[in-house]
């Protein structure tokens, strides 16, 4: 009790942060922020405490700040930065030494030179068969159930971008698109929502990380729920590399390939695979199912983009090449619009003030060893970088006379060193996907349709029942 005591005078009191606002129980324990993250709504709550204390760093644990000066956004997340990972945040995904989630940068470039060239322009434009090939296969399944039942594109793009990773990094889809049951139910599509469930459990509840990397798979498979789905996909993408290995020859390049045939520690290889299975999928199928809801929601948009489909596109049946829809404007303003608005992945990227640096917000010093955090969140509601309709979809604002200088400005990818590798694979499947759903569908919003609140899980997620959208095939 007399620790406790010591210890919660010294944070309020005499602790290096204890000059930035913020509620009192942040200061004290990781207890308030763990219960605001359980809510899902983490980036509205920080919002509002900027707004109350009239500042642009608060404190929202013992020893981290929450920032929201878009200007230092540069400063902590660029090239050559020196503010590392914190390791409490990353290592709550149990994927270590991953090219997400490695801390040590000299591993970490080492690690995704391997991995670079797969997911360069050049490399995505020679896998655009197999993304097509998804498409049709996913059209296939939507003409058959458009028949009795609206669509939930929010499942059904979570399907095609699984499929889509799992071929590309390791020559073994899970046929998603085919085998999940109903509208799109089932399969990994359960497995991501549970894994979702357990973010936030496993940064602050440490001792349940570390009990559940250790306890037995069929123990932890009877505890929870969560648990069993995380073992599940851990076994199925196990199954997918042995038999990689077993037979390395495919018709496409795969991102493992080389990991897998050079790397005997399986552990690595897996950590890697469900690393890039995750981010490869869900994040581009929820920015997807935001993009779709705005544009069907606001019917000069929809007319716009269908028209100019249309223009282009005189044959519905002789879709053009990604390089050539890459050349439609309003095409193009519309998946970014999709990936800027949804914000995939909405909350901060938690970084450590180096040593000899000086940060300084709002008058104050931040110390060295601070954990520090901006989000996508806060730079894509920026009136200041987007003008006054910032928490709008418009993609009017990217074919304005301005629109180069707006991407310096989206960090759905985060920026820097440590950005999503996957980027561009990313942007290639939303053009696709748009390209081919508006050209050859007449879509509508359905009347039991979710709208776009959604949850933050670390990757934000749709309420259920997701984005129901009415499919008929286009007459012309």
């Amino acid at each position: 009790m007399v620790f406790i005591v010591t210890r919660g005078i010294y944070r309020l009191y005499l602790h290096p942060l204890c000059h930035f606002p913020g509620p009192r129980r942040a200061a004290l324990s990781n207890d308030w922020i763990y219960t605001i993250s359980r809510a899902g709504k983490l980036e509205e709550a920080f919002e509002r405490l900027h707004r109350k204390y009239d500042a642009k760093a608060i404190r929202i644990a013992p020893n981290e700040l929450h920032i929201s000066d878009v200007s230092l956004y540069k400063v902590i997340y660029n090239q050559t930065s020196q503010f590392l990972k914190e390791a409490a945040h990353y290592d709550a995904f149990m994927t270590y030494h991953t090219t997400f989630s490695e801390l040590n940068p000299e591993k970490h470039r080492i690690r995704r030179r391997k991995l670079n060239n797969y997911f360069s322009k050049t490399s995505i434009n020679k896998i655009e068969s197999l993304i097509v090939g998804k498409i049709e296969l996913m059209k296939r399944r939507i003409n058959v159930l458009k028949k009795t039942q609206s669509i939930n594109v929010y499942n059904c793009f979570r399907c095609i971008t699984t499929d889509i990773i799992c071929q590309y990094a390791f020559r073994d889809p899970k046929d998603m698109i085919e085998k999940t049951s109903n509208n799109f139910d089932g399969g990994f599509i359960d497995v991501f929502d549970q894994v979702t469930k357990i973010t936030w459990d496993m940064k602050y509840r440490p001792i349940m990380r570390k009990i559940s990397y250790r306890i037995p798979e069929s123990l932890g498979r009877l505890l929870s729920p969560a648990a069993n789905a995380v073992v599940g996909m851990r076994n199925e993408v196990r199954k997918s590399i042995r038999r990689y290995r077993e037979d390395p020859v495919s018709e496409y390049p795969t991102i493992l390939g080389d990991l897998i045939l050079e790397t005997s520690d399986e552990s690595l290889v897996l950590d890697e695979a469900i690393s890039i299975v995750v981010a490869g999928s869900d994040t581009t199928a929820y920015s997807l199912s935001v993009g779709m809801w705005h544009i069907l929601s606001t019917h000069w948009i929809q007319q716009r983009l269908v028209g100019e489909l249309r223009d282009h596109i005189p044959d519905k049946e002789k879709m053009p090449t990604l390089v050539e829809l890459e050349r439609l404007p309003f095409l193009m303003a519309c998946m970014r619009e999709s990936i800027r608005v949804a914000r995939a992945v909405p909350g901060r990227l938690p970084r450590l003030v180096p040593k000899g640096m000086s940060l300084v917000i709002d008058g104050k010093v931040v110390p060295p060893g601070t954990v520090v955090g901006m989000s996508a969140y806060t730079m894509h509601t920026s009136e200041e970088l987007w003008g006054p309709d910032a928490r709008e979809f418009n993609p009017g604002r990217w074919i304005q006379d301005n629109a180069k200088t707006l991407d310096q400005h989206m960090v759905s990818f985060s920026k820097g060193v440590r950005s999503c590798i996957g980027q561009n694979l990313a942007y290639a499947e939303a053009t696709l996907i748009l390209a081919y759903m508006f050209r050859q569908y007449d879509l509508s919003l359905s009347d039991g349709s979710s709208n776009t609140d959604s949850l933050d899980k670390f990757a934000s997620c749709l309420r259920p029942p997701g984005i129901l959208v009415n499919m008929r095939s286009s007459i012309n």
